[in-house]
């Protein structure tokens, strides 16, 4: 007799932690209160629509390896484009311009006009 009294309020107390918090509850205008619960379509038309979609399915898995062979030879083009561009020296220099702009002599500096 224990035992069931125990596992009633144990099975209680289970069913009210199920519950969501009125806090966490999101509002709810007037207006969606008042319209009808929406109503659960058959599952079938999900079965319809999966076997409808079986043959495009198979047929994506029938490119796959032509796919994949695609794609492999793509990263192959893309590694040769990756080359540099320009010599090493050429490039050195050209960091080495833009790393110390020129130093402009006092004596080149342009003249304003005044003495």
């Amino acid at each position: 007799m224990r035992l069931h009294f125990l596992a009633a309020g144990l099975a209680a107390l289970a069913l009210a932690a199920c519950e969501v918090p009125r806090e966490a509850a999101p509002p709810m205008s007037v207006q969606a209160a008042r319209e009808p619960a929406p109503q659960l379509l058959e599952t079938a038309r999900f079965d319809l629509a999966l076997a409808s979609a079986r043959p495009d399915a198979e047929r994506l898995a029938a490119d796959r390896d032509a796919l994949a062979a695609r794609a492999a030879a793509l990263r192959a083009r893309a590694g040769g484009l990756g080359a540099p561009v320009m010599p090493a020296p050429a490039r050195a220099r050209l960091k080495a311009g833009v790393a110390t702009p020129p130093a402009i002599p006092e004596a080149a500096a342009p003249d304003d006009g005044e003495p």
